[in-house]
């Protein structure tokens, strides 16, 4: 009995150990989620974050969140080629525009058709304009490389 027990203690070490290689077999070298700061642009006062998630089938889900942001405002925000110092004037991606609350908080969600390691390829930022009819920026933030 005690040969088999200890048999029994022997299989079941040996199966939770090879539970492990599973893990180390996947591929962790891409972030799930990245941070992007977001300040403000022409003294705007509107700061913020966002935050990109990896989805599945290569797609990208954008959490964007503002303060200071008017009352009554609907700004455009969209992914562009270059540098918050250096932005390309049109969109590589369009982001739904951001509203705010009475308070001034805004929060925009979109899913975009490409992976997430292609927008932290580098040259990227996320803006945020004053208005559909203004080229000003309100703010912007570079999104960044691994």
């Amino acid at each position: 009995m005690r040969r088999t027990v200890a048999a029994l203690a022997v299989v079941l070490a040996l199966g939770l150990a090879g539970c492990g290689d599973e893990d180390s077999a996947l591929d962790h070298s891409e972030p799930a989620q990245i941070r992007v700061d977001i300040e403000q642009q022409n003294d705007s006062g509107e700061t913020g974050t966002a935050a990109l998630f990896l989805l599945p089938e290569r797609q990208t889900q954008v959490t964007l969140e503002l303060n200071g942001m008017p009352r009554d405002s609907l700004q455009p925000a969209e992914i562009r080629t270059g540098t918050c110092d250096d932005l390309d004037a049109e969109a590589a991606h369009t982001l739904r525009p951001v509203r705010p609350n009475p308070n001034g908080f805004g929060r925009s969600v979109t899913r975009l058709p490409v992976g997430l390691e292609e927008l932290e390829s580098g040259g990227f930022a996320i803006v945020v304009r004053r208005s559909a009819a203004s080229e000003v920026l309100a703010a912007c933030g570079g999104i960044p490389t691994p």
